[in-house]
């Protein structure tokens, strides 16, 4: 069952503190996964380039890398970055572009 608890609000840089539910053994998912749904999510957004975002996962931490035209690209990709289970962080190394 998916966990549908949302992330917390964000800070600048770091977004921590969320825990999704646990999961067993049997329906755990690698830092392979999980990094391949996020790239995929990240293409798939109308809303900018999602491909100059280069994603990173460790330990269910998540690392978004990269540079955006505004504050909203940012937002979208770090929303993005949420979008796998298992992920109990997102770090921000977004740049904004102007």
């Amino acid at each position: 069952m998916p966990n549908t608890t949302p992330p917390p609000k964000r800070s600048d840089s770091l977004i921590s503190g969320w825990v999704p539910a646990q999961r067993n053994s049997a329906s755990a998912v690698t830092a392979g996964e999980v990094q391949h749904r996020i790239e995929k999510a990240l293409k798939q957004s109308s809303d900018f380039d999602g491909s100059r975002i280069s994603v990173s996962v460790a330990n269910g931490t998540v690392t978004l890398t990269g540079n955006v035209a505004s504050w909203i690209e940012r937002e979208e990709a770090l929303n993005l970055g949420w979008c796998a289970p298992g992920v109990v962080k997102v770090l921000d190394r977004i740049t904004i572009n102007r």
